[in-house]
């Protein structure tokens, strides 16, 4: 950006300077042909008022008229020598004759200034000097009227409609009119700058930066340019708090008169020069006021750098200058002024302090008065336990947790388990390929040796899985606590052992009584005979599907007015009796799900597939392997008591049975059971149950005779059917302290009771029939008389 603006009034021939002042002065010697000192009051121009004057005063005005302009005259010539001297190459200390001359003469011309102010009540009436009141007037009109009469200027619309007043009764001269007027305009904030030899533009300065004609780099080459022109003063900073320095400049300075621009370790200051001198006057107090700021480093060890961070910006009521590490923080670098600069530090944790020497010393105190109010040192040492009976790397994620919610304020972050990241590996697999592979049921401990490793390490814990050791590195004055706990978790686990009665009963019970042939007159045979038959053959010219009993009675001549038949009448009972009956039993964890799967694999026919035989296709039936049977999962959980112990049980239980069908194709009965209930110790208690009874009654016969009481099973077929299941589970869980002694024990008296003893006294007695001849005979009297 300065190389741009550099390229304004810098002809191209003096760029060849090798010497850095040499180069300086060439641009401070462009500019120097108009140069006057404005007034800094404010002034208008009004008519002159005839005022008499004695010659004594009017020649008074003559003489300060006549040595301005001579002043003015005397300043071009010193500008000229300076740039015969940068052409020349001069030394710097050629230089010093003429800014003890420049000096001298703006000395003359504010001196004549003033005397000219002292005479305001006096006015000549003449177009030599003007009276400054304008109480409403626009800007274009302030141009016209005091603008220099050599010079085109170029007023934008907006500009020269801008309203502005002055009032005033101070005499101005003519030879001050156009650095007054260039004065005026630039406290309103509008800058004039020369386009070319002829014109001059006007500007507002809010919309941009302001347009210099030289760059400086020393006070004194203040002296050789008027005070209304604007410049670019390059201000060293040495590396001290330049950003702060510039901020603070901005603060303090009005960005309309001077903007500031740091960079580096030099600050840019734009402006009229009269404004960046005294701009530099309170840079140079601030850095005076850097060159003294202390840097220390105090290191913390029992709290976080935030922490204390956000302590000190409370404590010293946010006046700090916040910066930022490179690693970790996201607070951005921008300060907000000169006062305490902190930056913490991640690693190996601290803060880094900037600022004088009171306020370090005041920041440090106050965070070892804080350091030493916690509690505890902050020394650690390493753990060592074997475990002797609970699974080391669930005791080490248990204590990984616990250690984190000890030592840290900052809430848990949930970490995944092993095992459910290989689940989601494996269905992203079956996604991919379409097969689905084995799938870890969940737990670390259920992991194989390859998959766990040989070594497992969570946070501050590390566990050996080779020798069952335990390594936790933990704060000393956490160690007695940690060591306390560890011995409670790490105790004998509670086994539960379950027994289950499975009783499963099915009664089918069927009979068939009536005519199963009946034959009169020609269609009798010419035999005369009776009997009761077995059939054994079907050969018989009976018909086949009789009963197990058939009783026949043939006559061929007229009996009792009845003439000759043939009669046959079947007797049937039957009865079909299924029980399933099984007593497993199991031993688990407390907490642990176990299964049973008491099944049988067959073959399922699913239908017919085309296989390749020489050069024509085959349709064969293809099959697949099923499982039928008992299935049961169970999970349980011990709840202790005072008195009194429980345990709840999370039980699956699945009955699958088959039932006819054909071959390849049976029909598969299901019944399942999904409940969670709470038992107390050592108690049966029948977690499910099913009674179904069908029955199904066929009656066919004669007319009218068929239908009566007694007649109808003689004059008719009657057919029954009833079927019934019972359906029983029973469990009855049993909490082992110690499986030395108890389990023992509990299985052997197991195996001394009959499975029909494990039954309790509800179930007994379920097959006991009432005494008497219809408990007796229940189906053939069924059969005669009905139900």
């Amino acid at each position: 950006m300065l190389g741009s603006l550099l390229q304004n009034d810098v002809r191209g021939g003096l760029m060849q300077v090798s010497s850095f002042w040499q180069k300086i002065f060439t641009l401070l010697a462009l500019a120097a042909f108009s140069l006057t000192s404005g007034f800094s009051s404010l002034l208008a121009k009004g008519k002159s008022l005839p005022i008499g004057l004695t010659d004594l005063e009017a020649a008074n005005l003559r003489r300060i008229q006549e040595e301005l302009a001579s002043e003015k005259k005397a300043l071009d010539l010193l500008s000229e020598r300076a740039r015969d001297l940068v052409d020349s190459r001069a030394p710097e200390e050629d230089f010093s004759e003429l800014y003890q001359e420049a000096k001298r003469r703006k000395g003359n011309i504010s001196k004549l200034e003033e005397e000219w102010r002292s005479l305001r009540n006096i006015n000549i009436p003449s177009e030599s000097e003007a009276m400054w009141h304008m109480p409403d007037a626009t800007v274009a009109q302030l141009v016209t009227d005091f603008g220099s009469q050599d010079t085109v200027y170029i007023v934008p619309p907006d500009i020269g409609a801008t309203r502005i007043g002055l009032i005033g009764n101070v005499s101005v001269p003519k030879e001050s009119w156009e650095g007054m007027l260039e004065w005026v305009l630039a406290e309103q904030g509008i800058g004039v700058q020369r386009v070319n030899a002829y014109c001059k533009q006007l500007f507002h300065v809010s919309q941009g930066p302001l347009r210099f004609s030289k760059i400086l780099s020393k006070e004194e080459d203040l002296l050789l340019i008027r005070d209304s022109e604007v410049v670019c003063f390059l201000l060293d900073t040495k590396g001290i708090d330049t950003k702060a320095t510039g901020l603070s400049l901005e603060k303090m300075l009005s960005s309309v008169l001077v903007q500031v621009k740091p960079f580096r370790t030099s600050i840019a200051l734009i402006g009229r020069a009269s404004d960046v001198q005294k701009g530099l006057q309170i840079a140079y107090f601030l850095l005076e006021q850097g060159s003294k700021r202390e840097f220390r480093v105090v290191p913390l060890t029992k709290i976080a750098a935030q922490d204390m961070e956000a302590i000190l910006r409370s404590a010293l009521g946010n006046p700090l200058s916040w910066g930022h590490s490179l690693s970790f923080s996201n607070q951005t670098s921008e300060l907000e002024g000169i006062g305490l600069q902190v930056v913490p530090l991640m690693s190996p944790g601290g803060l880094f302090l900037v600022g004088s020497k009171e306020e370090v010393e005041r920041a440090a105190q106050i965070m070892q008065k804080i350091e030493k109010g916690l509690a505890g040192p902050a020394k650690r040492e390493i753990i060592r336990y074997v475990v002797k009976h609970t699974d080391p790397v669930e005791l080490g994620k248990v204590l990984a947790k616990i250690c984190k919610i000890l030592t840290t304020a900052t809430p848990l972050v949930h970490e995944d388990d092993l095992a459910d990241q290989l689940n989601e590996a494996a269905q992203a697999q079956e996604e991919e390929t379409g097969v689905a592979p084995l799938v870890v049921p969940g737990g670390l401990a259920n992991l194989s040796e390859d998959q766990r490793g040989s070594t497992w390490g969570d946070y501050n814990v590390v566990v050996d899985m080779k020798t069952n050791t335990l390594f936790l590195a933990i704060e000393t004055y956490l160690s007695s606590h940690i060591r306390e706990l560890i011995k409670k978790l790490d105790v004998p686990e509670k086994m539960v052992r379950i027994d289950f009665i499975l009783f499963e009963k099915t009664l089918t019970e069927r009979g068939e009584s009536g005519i199963s042939l009946l034959s009169l007159g020609p269609e009798a045979t010419t035999a005369d005979t009776w009997g009761m038959r077995f059939p054994s053959s079907s050969s018989t010219s009976l018909r086949h599907e009789f009963g197990i009993l058939q009783f026949f009675l043939k006559s061929s001549s007229e009996l009792w007015g009845i003439p000759p038949f043939d009669l046959a009448f079947n007797f049937l009972v039957g009865q079909e009796d299924i029980q399933i009956h099984a007593n497993p039993s199991l031993l688990t964890m407390n907490g642990t799900s176990a299964v049973i799967n008491l099944v049988e694999e067959t073959s399922i026919n699913v239908g017919q597939t085309a296989v390749p035989s020489g050069n024509s296709t085959v349709l064969k039936d293809s099959y697949v392997r099923a499982q039928y049977g008992i299935k049961i999962r169970v999970k349980p959980v011990i709840h202790e008591e005072e008195n009194e112990r429980y345990i709840t049980m999370d039980c699956d239980l699945t009955f699958e049975s088959q039932r006819g069908g054909v071959e390849g194709r049976p029909e598969i009965h299901t019944r399942n059971i999904k409940n969670l209930c709470r038992i107390k110790d050592q108690e049966s208690v029948i977690v499910g149950g099913l009674r179904q009874k069908d029955i199904e009654d066929r009656r066919s016969g004669l007319p009218v005779l068929g239908e009566l009481p007694l007649f109808r099973t003689f004059f008719g077929y009657n057919a029954m059917s009833d079927r019934s299941t019972e359906t029983f589970v029973l469990i009855r869980p049993q909490i082992i302290d110690s499986p030395s002694g108890e389990m023992y024990t509990a299985q052997i008296q197991a195996l001394r009771k009959r499975p029909g003893d494990l039954l309790p006294l509800p179930l007994k007695r379920q097959g006991r029939r009432t005494e008497g001849l219809r408990a007796r005979l229940p189906q053939s009297l069924r059969l005669l008389f009905g139900r």
